[in-house]
């Protein structure tokens, strides 16, 4: 966690895909460090469980399930990328909490600060 998070408490926070991976972290680690998070996702059960677990730790969230209309066919897509990408993510896969760190980087900015732009890459990776 930082070690300055005023410009953080208070503020809200939407975060979007919340029910894992980058999502799910950002989410707690943002919560922890005072904001409130507003958590969207289509996994109803993971939401639910996040949502509940950072409530239970003393943090504010709220959940909003989200849902497509023809899940079939972004199924479809999320497995055709995973496959195409997969091998590149187990290459060079960088942690959640990195990237929950980044995020409240941006955010902990003072008030005449805007970022809003993060390149967030491996080091290993060539752009």
């Amino acid at each position: 966690m930082p070690t300055d998070t005023t410009n953080i408490i208070g503020k809200v926070v939407v975060i979007t895909g919340a029910s894992r991976g980058l999502g799910a972290a950002a989410a707690r680690f943002l919560a922890g460090c005072g904001a409130t998070v507003v958590l969207g996702a289509r996994r109803l059960e993971r939401l639910q469980a996040l949502a509940g677990e950072i409530v239970r730790s003393g943090d504010r969230a709220s959940a909003i399930v989200t849902d497509v209309t023809d899940a079939a066919q972004v199924q479809a897509l999320v497995d055709a990328a995973v496959e195409r990408y997969g091998r590149i993510y187990e290459q060079y896969a960088i942690s959640a909490d990195s990237f929950a760190r980044a995020v409240a980087f941006a955010i902990n900015q003072p008030e005449d600060v805007d970022i809003n732009e993060i390149l967030f890459r491996p080091t290993r990776q060539e752009l």
